[in-house]
């Protein structure tokens, strides 16, 4: 039996919730759980006051019921264990996430899994801007793990990305991948302007028909079968759907940032073979 939290009625103001992690749980009963502090707007509250929470603490697995759209930081710091929410969420949805496996059956808010470490985040619609990136001042995004994204993602997705492997079934807004470091994006849908502007390292695989404008600070420098592609891709398909012509496909690939170090690669997927 899991532990679920059911909200029992929508915020007027934001509500930031800490400490839902499914591990750090384990060891609470029920009253130490609803003892937990909230804050509505600047009023310190229990965690109770706002959420009926039944079941079984041990079972490191949470369950969140309810529009959360304006509730924030659930799932954050996560560090193992299984988390599900039904609905909405609100900003900073398993921010610094460590380990573990969160599905989200609702749309999130802004800077969803932002300095994520690990751990794998299936979002079953839409997310916000600034999705797995850097918050503002900090030298490192997302540092590893793995992000399905079914729907579609806003702006900045992925800023200052060092590691891991992010996936958008959907649209993808502007400045994917800007800043980033290292790491894999694979953008099945239609991609913003200015798509890894400022890369140093990584790779952006782009599956969107018609190649969109990229920056003059790429240059194309060949066109390749790249077998290994079938093969990563097929591993993602325990995920999510991916169209057979993906699987065996030639890229026409660019490299740059040019106007940062240059060793990244946005690689287009053109053609079967």
């Amino acid at each position: 039996m899991s532990l679920l939290l059911r909200l029992r009625q929508s915020p007027s103001l934001a509500l930031t919730v800490e400490q839902i992690d499914p591990l750090g749980l384990r060891e609470k009963s029920i009253e130490e759980i609803e003892q937990l502090p909230v804050f509505h707007g600047n009023e310190r509250l229990p965690l109770a006051e706002w959420f009926e929470i039944t079941g079984n603490p041990q079972s490191e697995r949470i369950v969140i019921e309810g529009d959360c759209s304006r509730v924030h930081r659930l799932a954050a710091g996560m560090l193992g264990g299984e988390l599900i929410a039904e609905g909405d969420v609100g900003r900073h949805f398993a921010a610094e996430m460590k380990a573990g496996e969160v599905e989200l059956r609702g749309n999130a808010g802004d800077f969803c899994a932002a300095q994520m470490h690990g751990g794998t985040l299936i979002a079953r619609q839409n997310v916000g801007h600034y999705t797995a990136a850097a918050y503002p001042g900090s030298r490192r995004g997302m540092r590893g793990g793995e992000i399905i994204i079914h729907g579609s993602a806003g702006n900045h997705l992925a800023q200052t990305m060092r590691r891991g492997t992010i996936v958008v079934c959907g649209e993808t807004g502007r400045a994917a991948g800007f800043d980033m470091i290292a790491g894999s994006l694979f953008l099945l849908g239609s991609v913003g302007t200015e798509v890894g502007a400022e890369m140093r390292r990584g790779t952006i695989a782009l599956f969107q028909k018609e190649l969109p404008s990229l920056l003059p600070t790429f240059l194309p420098a060949c066109e390749i079968e790249l077998p290994f592609m079938g093969y990563y891709l097929k591993t993602l398909q325990k995920r999510f759907s991916i169209p057979a012509l993906h699987l065996t496909s030639r890229y026409q690939r660019f490299c740059g940032d040019l106007a940062t170090l240059g060793k990244g690669e946005i690689l287009h997927c053109i053609e079967s073979f």
